[in-house]
């Protein structure tokens, strides 16, 4: 009799851990995607810093839309040099400071491909004061407009 038990356990193993393996592969399916991380810390007052920890991804270092993760977004990422170019002549700073902010419906970013930047920079502020918040989305426009081809 006990070696009929070993024998039956022996073989009921195999399907034990497959079973264990089919439940892991099922929970990973159900978790949510997780859309955003923590950012980093940058100074509020850093408009060049900022604009390197959050916008050149997309957008790329100098601004152009060429980053490295433009390729793979539902339209093509913005050329910031050219906003006062196509705006005629004037830089359209709330159209710009709305848009960071995540205030502004901008098609070309899709449902979720640019973070809503000012709920961002509120949770990094820790503070639920949206002082430094708004200071961040102001430091990061003036930079912006600071890059404009000329």
């Amino acid at each position: 009799m006990k070696n009929k038990f070993g024998k039956w356990i022996m073989l009921s193993l195999p399907l034990l851990a497959a079973c264990f393996v089919w439940m892991g592969t099922l929970e990973a399916q159900q978790r949510p995607v997780q859309r955003s991380t923590d950012a980093p810390y940058t100074a509020p007052t850093d408009g060049p810093g900022m604009y390197r920890t959050y916008c050149a991804v997309c957008h790329g270092p100098r601004g152009q839309g060429d980053g490295p993760a433009a390729p793979a977004m539902k339209a093509k990422v913005t050329d910031l040099t050219q906003l006062t170019k196509n705006n005629k002549g004037k830089f359209p700073e709330d159209r710009v400071y709305n848009s960071i902010a995540g205030d502004m419906n901008i098609p070309a970013h899709g449902a979720t491909d640019m973070p809503t930047w000012g709920y961002v920079f509120k949770r990094i502020s820790g503070s639920t004061d949206e002082r430094e918040a708004v200071v961040r989305l102001k430091t990061l426009t003036n930079h912006i407009k600071s890059m404009q081809q000329r």
